[in-house]
């Protein structure tokens, strides 16, 4: 269910919630216990999982990666990028790439 709407920038935790038939609150109790983060960190988490998986494969471009993965902005994509892998998108995609040199 979160993998199939994560390019969907609408997606929200009221749609999970609704979709998982629970409420919002037990949908965040449930996610922070079980994961140690919020509904909102922990869908942004998958995000950046997926957008990386998606950089190592070198067929998309940063900006591609960006919508594919569900974001708008790509200034704070580059943000989340960073705070989730201590780089920018750009510097992964380089240390990736001699890594497999």
């Amino acid at each position: 269910m979160l993998r199939a709407n994560l390019s969907n920038t609408d997606f929200n935790i009221n749609e999970l919630a609704e979709v998982l038939n629970m409420s919002r609150s037990l949908v965040y109790k449930k996610v922070k216990m079980l994961t140690g983060l919020s509904p909102v960190e922990y869908v942004r988490s998958l995000r950046m999982q997926e957008a990386a998986k998606l950089l190592r494969t070198h067929q998309y471009k940063i900006f591609e990666v960006v919508y594919m993965v569900g974001f708008s902005d790509l200034k704070y994509f580059r943000k989340c990028f960073a705070k989730e892998f201590g780089m920018s998108p750009s510097e992964y995609i380089k240390q990736v790439e001699s890594q497999n040199q």
